[in-house]
This record gives structure tokens, C-alpha cells and sequence, in this order.
């Protein structure tokens, strides 16, 4: 179905999904920059790898799924977007990134170390949070710590704040 997308040009598709289908072993002539590069690389290789074996009505029946049928979204796809109740669910373990960290960004952990991932991650915690219209809920899966209750309590006032 891509192979048909792309000769026809019947669609953008992106760069990436491209040259993988023209180098489907994920190799680069560029050597890997550090452990995180090798790492990233090795997670896009095993994604388009299972990406590329899926059947096309398989699919289909998600994107149908993703796009009609459920009230979810990733942090990235509700820009733009309002909704009257909105929870945000942060859970910095259980994601396969280094570009964000929400658990450094909250506790202040990461503004000297790493200021583009600090000012990624502010972005789109602002993005998420400001796409309620009346109610907000941010649910941190992190582990706690003095500094990041003081940071949650500065951005949403302490007597907001409920732990459990």
C-alpha cells in the first residue's frame, strides 16, 4: 500500500518512512554519536520493521479506531484542540524518549543541564495543560520528591495539589 502511496504520489510521506523503505535494515552510513543515538536508532529500526509487517486492514481498523472512536490523544496531538475536562497523564518510566522529562522539568532538575529538553518539555506540558476549558487533572506516575512537590505546588498553588 506505501509502495502504491508513493509511486502514485497520491500522498506526503514522510522522510523518515522513505528511506526506510528504500533501506529497510535501518543502516546509516553515519556512525552512531553516542549510546542514546545508537539506542534511539535501534528503537526506530524494530518500529518500522513491525510498522512495515503489518497487514494493511490491521491498519486500517487503528487509524479508523485512533481518529472516530476514542476520547485519548498523545500530548502531541491535541494542540489546537480544547476539551471541557482534560487529564494529563505524565509517566516519564514508562516512555521510550530523551527528548522530554517531565519528571526533570517539574522538580526544576533539568533548566541548567539540558536546556532545549527543559524548554521542549515546558512547551508541551503548556500544551496539554491549556487545552481545558473548565477542568484539568495532571496525573504523575513519577516518583515523588521534595522538589518536584514544590515545583508541582508553584505551578497549580498548593491547596490544588492532591497525593495519593
Amino acid at each position: 500500500m506505501l509502495e502504491c502511496l508513493l509511486e502514485g504520489r497520491l500522498l506526503d510521506v514522510p522522510e523518515s518512512l522513505v528511506e526506510r523503505m528504500k533501506n529497510p535494515s535501518g543502516s546509516s552510513t553515519k556512525e552512531p554519536v553516542d549510546a542514546d543515538d545508537a539506542e534511539r536508532r535501534e528503537r526506530e529500526r524494530t518500529f518500522y520493521d513491525s510498522l512495515l509487517k503489518l497487514p494493511y486492514l490491521q491498519i486500517r481498523a487503528f487509524a479508523t479506531f485512533l481518529l472516530e472512536h476514542t476520547p485519548f490523544a498523545t500530548k502531541h496531538g491535541v494542540k489546537g484542540a480544547e476539551f471541557d475536562t482534560v487529564y494529563v497523564v505524565l509517566d516519564d518510566a514508562g516512555a521510550n524518549w530523551n527528548l522530554y522529562s517531565f519528571d526533570k522539568y517539574l522538580s526544576g532538575d533539568s533548566s541548567g543541564k539540558n536546556e532545549q529538553r527543559f524548554l521542549r518539555t515546558r512547551n508541551l506540558f503548556y500544551v496539554c495543560c491549556s487545552r481545558a476549558k473548565r477542568n484539568l487533572a495532571v496525573i504523575d506516575l513519577g516518583a515523588r520528591s521534595p522538589a518536584k512537590d514544590a515545583g508541582v505546588e508553584s505551578l497549580f498553588g498548593v491547596e490544588h495539589c492532591i497525593r495519593l
